[in-house]
């Protein structure tokens, strides 16, 4: 079966059902409006769907960004999801998803990285707003997974508090390596010059994993399903995003 198959089918799958159809070549849907803001994991997984579909489509909405709408959210914010994400340049969620002003919290550290202070933030999100969804956000091409992984070979000591960065990603190249071993047992064996992708993927189902364990604001929500934790790769050239966790 195809990444592209199994990919849309756990799209849908996590949306609680609801069909989304191909990513690119849906029909644009306008962004909802601050009074239908979503309350279920499902509606606030489908709004960010229908966003990066009209993102990719290149049809955007601006009404949400307008400075009638700035005005409004001085008086209180009202978030649906929470994005934990890259600090890339090239990775901006709320661009990304097509949403507005007020509509998510974004955390963003390099290689979305979740120490103390990334899990925190989306603890003080949940329980503040009461969101119905987290994202786990990575994308290919990652630079400072890139920049672990030459760490790592080259057996060096970062300087500063790379350290913390270093040893956050540590666990994913291991695991990448890992699997790249075992591809280069079958038969024909796999490259691995994949290893910066199975490492970014590795190190978004980490996060994903952590995150769902987190005692005691997520793990409870999660069994109630009042939150949702999925974790999505980033395309760069397509904009498109993909379930990875």
């Amino acid at each position: 079966m195809s990444r592209r198959l199994v990919t849309r089918r756990r799209f849908l799958a996590a949306a609680g059902g609801g069909v989304l159809g191909s990513i690119a070549g849906q029909r644009a849907v306008p962004a909802a409006a601050a009074e239908d803001r979503a309350t279920t994991p499902a509606e606030a997984f489908r709004l960010l769907i229908e966003g990066n579909n009209r993102f990719v489509a290149g049809q955007p909405t601006v009404a949400a960004r307008a400075s009638a709408h700035r005005v409004d959210l001085a008086r209180g914010a009202r978030p649906f999801a929470a994005v934990l994400t890259c600090a890339d340049s090239r990775l901006a969620p709320e661009i990304v998803f097509d949403q507005g002003l007020g509509a998510l919290v974004v955390v963003r550290t390099a290689g979305n990285v979740a120490d103390a202070a990334a899990v925190g933030s989306l603890e003080f999100a949940v329980e503040t707003f009461h969101l119905p969804l987290i994202i786990v956000l990575g994308h290919e091409g990652c630079d400072a997974i890139q920049w672990a992984i030459d760490m790592l070979r080259a057996g060096t000591a970062p300087p500063g508090q790379l350290g913390a960065v270093l040893d956050a990603l540590r666990p994913a190249v291991q695991l990448a390596r890992l699997r790249a071993q075992l591809a280069a047992l079958r038969i024909p064996p796999d490259p691995e010059g994949d290893l910066l992708e199975e490492t970014m993927r590795a190190h978004v189902g980490m996060v994903v994993e952590r995150l769902r364990r987190a005692e005691p604001v997520f793990a409870p929500r999660l069994q109630r399903d009042r939150l949702r934790i999925v974790g999505l790769r980033y395309a760069l050239a397509t904009g498109g995003v993909e379930i990875v966790a």
